[in-house]
């Protein structure tokens, strides 16, 4: 009875019945403290993985009010608007007996005013 190997491990020359079941023993050693390591490894970087995972929910939430940070760190604001409610209208209230400004009026005269000197530098004004 021969056991068929993959091509890329044909290279290798290895005969199973002829290295007789202590190799593969060792081989299935081998391949199993080795995948303890791997387990161990993956379990380490879990750990370390909820670690950094927790600091950066942490950093992440930090303004001025939960930290020494200054204010104008917090970066802007969003304005508390209660999305239920419309907006008000904006103006006078129904009924409200507003009042306005009547202006200046007519214009009754007009006169022409010259100067005939700067009041600043005393020097003529030219027209």
């Amino acid at each position: 009875m021969t056991i068929q190997l993959p091509s890329d491990l044909s290279c290798l020359e290895i005969d199973p019945e002829e290295q007789g079941a202590r190799y593969w023993y060792e081989r299935y050693c081998e391949q199993r403290s080795e995948t303890e390591r791997l387990k161990q490894r993956v379990k380490e970087l879990k750990e370390q993985f909820e670690i950094l995972n927790e600091k950066l929910r942490k950093l992440t939430q930090r303004s001025s009010e939960t930290s020494s940070q200054p204010p104008s760190s917090d970066g802007p604001k969003k304005a508390n608007r209660d999305k239920g409610k419309p907006p008000r209208k904006r103006g006078p209230k129904y009924g409200h007996h507003g009042t306005t400004r009547n202006g200046f009026g007519w214009v009754n005269r007009s006169a022409v005013l010259s100067v005939p000197q700067c009041p600043n530098c005393g020097g003529a004004v030219e027209r």
